[in-house]
């Protein structure tokens, strides 16, 4: 074998092989770690949907002129022999009808001109209890309803 051979041998490839494996690695790693849907950042497992499946209650609400939330009741239950945190709503999913609807979750109310705008006839969720448990919600224009059922972590 000639110097160029055993240099490569001896030298190159096995760089290649190490440089091929930290760029399979680092790949890999990208592939694995979920990504939030527009920031990019990885999910919250504690509060993403994957890891919130146990639906275990739903309510309608009449929604008018006077903001209005979840029930209490609906979404922190009592269980026996269960501590609150392991019964109380992680996710809550609203279908809107009749009307369009503004919410807020920071625990101030909306208003007509103020929240978040949801169109009739679609859909919102909600994630982690303290949001759920400011959620309030006030009509647009006309009187709507909001369909919702509750889930918490198995």
């Amino acid at each position: 074998m000639n110097k160029t051979e055993t240099l490569l041998v001896d030298f190159v490839i096995p760089k290649l092989i190490l440089l091929l494996l930290v760029v399979y690695f680092v790949l890999s790693l990208s592939y694995i770690a979920p990504k939030a849907q527009f920031g990019g950042e990885p999910l919250d497992t504690e509060n993403s949907e994957t890891a919130i499946r146990d639906t275990f209650d739903h309510e309608e609400i009449a929604v008018s002129t006077t903001a209005v939330g979840f029930l209490a009741s609906k979404i922190n239950p009592t269980v026996a022999d269960k501590p609150a945190s392991s019964t109380r709503a992680a996710k809550a999913h609203c279908f809107v009808g009749t009307d369009a609807i503004r919410y807020l979750t920071s625990g101030t109310n909306p208003t007509s001109t103020l929240g978040i705008l949801v169109a009739v006839n679609t859909s919102f969720t909600i994630f982690g209890y303290d949001d759920i448990s400011s959620f309030r919600a006030i009509r647009v224009t006309a009187d709507s309803a909001l369909d919702c059922q509750y889930s918490r972590r198995p």
